[in-house]
């Protein structure tokens, strides 16, 4: 299949500095972990507790795209066509990304060399939001309007139940470099499962990610802007540049 964010290597920049007022996130765990080396290869808490969970990231979610959402919902103009720049990582802590109350408090670290929450976070989107009636344009080039996301919170908390949550601050503009709307959306997931888990863990992160998918690309504000053309929520304004960065690519699906 296409991947819809690995058509081009022209990006705009966007907003960055109206976007620069969001706070940043605060992770949950209290005090600080120890990383080692190494964890289990499974998974599974390390023996007594000595040391995080490393996890490699890649879309795994539970859960499917809920195409029943669409009901009574209008379409967008079929010439509409949005481009997502490169996600900005605005998290205190980027390496940290959840922690077990259940697993001896342990944290959860990025393993050495996975693919970036931002990166993950916006491969899920182009995959994800054309399921709800969003079309993605395949390079900046083809686009009528640019999303800019900066990423807030990218976090899992086992305890329990995984309770995870991803927050972004938003600025969708268009190709006139108006800006439309702005504000924060949140993805959340939360489920039962076998304690300090691999496989939990990035379900939850799927999911949250997908139903932060469906929020973006159902949210009224943004849904109205792009078939109006009109600034949603008071009346902003902003002159974004064109730079030269990457296009990151979707994350792999598991089998």
């Amino acid at each position: 299949m296409h991947d819809p964010m690995s058509g081009s290597r022209s990006t705009r920049s966007a907003f960055g500095s109206l976007l620069c007022r969001g706070g940043r996130a605060v992770c949950l765990a209290a005090g600080l972990l120890q990383v080692v080396a190494a964890c289990e290869p499974s998974g599974s808490n390390s023996p007594n507790g000595s040391g995080p969970m490393a996890l490699q990231l890649h879309y795994a979610p539970a859960g499917e795209a809920d195409r029943e959402a669409l009901v009574g919902v209008a379409p967008l103009p079929a010439t509409v066509q949005v481009w997502i720049n490169p996600v900005t990582d605005a998290r205190a802590e980027p390496q940290n990304i959840g922690f077990s109350a259940e697993g001896d408090n342990t944290g959860v670290v990025l393993a050495e060399g996975a693919q970036a929450p931002a990166e993950f976070v916006r491969g899920v989107l182009a995959k994800e939001m054309p399921n709800y009636g969003f079309a993605i344009a395949s390079e900046a080039g083809a686009s009528t309007h640019t999303l800019q996301l900066k990423l807030l919170k990218f976090w899992v908390h086992e305890g329990g139940t995984y309770q995870g949550e991803v927050m972004v601050d938003v600025a969708l503009g268009d190709n006139a470099g108006q800006l439309l709307w702005q504000g924060t959306v949140t993805g959340t997931d939360k489920h039962w499962g076998k304690t300090f888990t691999q496989e939990n863990f990035l379900n939850v992160f799927s999911d949250s990610t997908l139903d932060l998918s469906e929020k973006l690309a159902l949210r009224p504000e943004i849904r109205t802007a792009l078939t109006t053309g009109e600034p949603q929520g008071g009346q902003p304004s902003a002159v974004p540049a064109v730079a030269e960065t990457p296009a990151a690519d979707a994350p792999p699906a598991t089998p």
